[in-house]
């Protein structure tokens, strides 16, 4: 897993593989690494290996420098398999004693632990995605 850079890049919010392409095609065209961001309704649905296995897609067709993160709220167990899987980032903002514990097993593995989802651009929310995403990316 490759360790995680003390700034994170801008995230896009991605919901299906679409999304994850079209975001790893703009990053790649614009030059700019990109946080995908997995939201929880889609990680608890589809799994932390099904988005894992997305962006590792979207690595290999869109050339970009992506990191994989996802938000989990206060699923303890969703942060955990998240880490285990080796996302680079996870977004927990559950209890403070579990967080703790997850605290310590992100930064032994090189990932980012979060109380709070970064600003990010949400492609299912865009009228025209590919648009949104190059401007988001081009600030």
């Amino acid at each position: 897993m490759q360790k995680v850079r003390r700034e994170l890049p801008p995230a896009v919010r991605v919901w299906d593989p679409a999304d994850a392409s079209r975001a790893a095609r703009c990053a790649s065209d614009l030059k700019r690494p990109l946080l995908l961001l997995c939201p929880q309704e889609s990680a608890a649905f589809g799994g932390i290996a099904w988005f894992r296995s997305l962006v590792e897609r979207a690595r290999q067709s869109g050339g970009a420098e992506l990191l994989a993160g996802v938000e989990t709220g206060q699923d303890g167990a969703l942060a955990h398999e998240a880490l285990q899987a080796g996302l680079d980032v996870v977004v927990f903002d559950g209890p403070s004693a579990l967080s703790c514990r997850l605290q310590a097993i992100a930064q032994a593995q090189g990932a980012c632990l979060l109380h709070e989802a970064p600003k990010a651009l949400d492609l299912a929310r865009a009228s025209r995605p590919d648009e949104a995403c190059r401007r988001f990316l081009a600030k």
